[in-house]
């Protein structure tokens, strides 16, 4: 066997090269880290330094990756929402929440329920002040606390007394506690169907995850969130999933880490208004 040994001026020279490759990675890391810049702000120009048209955030929303309901309200087919749901949806715990409005949310064989006031501190009025100054003429918030799909699947038109342009759904807390997976899916089925026959446009929402521990749940809203998504996207229904969008034990929830307080609800409408491309 015969042994190669470099000499002394070899050597040098590969360390030298390996000192230069070292720096040049340091150097290319530094310029990616470089590359980060703040968040851009509505109405910032970006791409004029590339030498490239200049365009606006605004502008960079038309593009195919927009929801659906977001291009639906830029062209001006969107005059009525209905917000389908439960107490999170009804911002049951949020600030101010107790007085109601007269119109009905809800009139069937669980009871007869009516509108969360407009003052209460919840992610759904954030979404009626929105829709509002869009010229959204008509907007209801029917979330009902204890609500639940099976509710939905059972008598779609207790919940959907008049028509919407567009309805929003987000139930499956309460099922959890109630229904297996498979029962749940067989209510999602039945009950998304029939709103979306009911209407021009349909969001389906998964709820938010939670730590809620008075009941032993039959489910947990992981899988609340695979069954809405499997299923709306067998049907072609539009869906985002609000399931990460709080943490379960900050004051993002009240006490019963079940129910988003006020802030915890402003972060739900800010997950939204992102997925939505709003």
């Amino acid at each position: 066997m015969q042994v190669v040994c470099d000499s002394p001026n070899s050597i040098s020279r590969r360390a030298a090269v390996k000192v230069a490759m070292g720096a040049a990675v340091v150097a290319l890391l530094a310029a990616c880290a470089h590359k980060e810049e703040a968040p851009v702000a509505e109405g910032d120009v970006i791409g004029e330094e590339a030498g490239k048209p200049s365009v606006t955030v605004s502008d960079r929303r038309d593009t195919a990756s927009d929801s659906e309901f977001a291009r639906l309200l830029k062209e001006d087919k969107v005059s009525s929402i209905r917000l389908i749901g439960d107490s999170i949806t009804a911002g049951f715990l949020c600030d101010g929440y107790g007085p109601t409005t007269d119109v009905l949310a809800y009139d069937g064989a669980y009871g007869t329920f009516y509108e969360t006031a407009p003052e209460v501190d919840c992610w759904a009025n954030r979404f009626r002040a929105f829709a509002t100054d869009l010229g959204v003429g008509s907007f209801v918030n029917a979330g009902v606390n204890g609500a639940k799909m099976r509710w939905l699947a059972e008598d779609a038109s207790a919940w959907i007394r008049e028509s919407a342009d567009v309805i929003f759904v987000m139930l499956g807390t309460n099922d959890a506690v109630y229904h297996t997976t498979n029962e749940y899916w067989s209510f999602a089925e039945t009950g998304l169907s029939a709103v979306a026959e009911s209407c021009a446009h349909m969001v389906v929402m998964a709820p938010p995850d939670n730590a809620w521990t008075d009941y032993d749940k039959l489910m947990f809203q992981d899988e609340v969130e695979r069954v809405l998504g499997e299923v709306c996207a067998a049907h072609g229904w539009e869906f985002i999933s609000l399931y990460h969008a709080i943490q379960t034990g900050t004051d993002e929830f009240n006490e019963d880490q079940c129910h988003p307080s006020s802030k915890g609800s402003a972060m739900l409408w800010e997950s939204i208004k992102q997925q939505l491309g709003l």
